[in-house]
């Protein structure tokens, strides 16, 4: 079983209105962002920390987002 991102996209959700806004900042089309969301891909590490700095995120919510910690 894949990862929870639940958290994660109400998190996107409050700060963009579509995913797909979201997925254009990140560098990726909305496709590839909603295979890694329902845990079909993984993150890469340079995605993460794009997308840490784009929703403004702490060490701690990185681990709790990406890593279920």
């Amino acid at each position: 079983m894949g990862r929870d991102y639940s958290d994660l996209i109400m998190k996107i959700r409050g700060k963009y209105l579509k995913l797909e806004d979201f997925a254009k900042d990140l560098g990726i089309n909305s496709t590839t962002l909603k295979s890694k969301l329902t845990g079909r891909t993984d993150w890469k590490r340079e995605e993460m920390m794009k997308a840490a700095e784009l929703l403004d995120l702490t060490s701690e919510e990185i681990l709790h987002y990406f890593f279920n910690f």
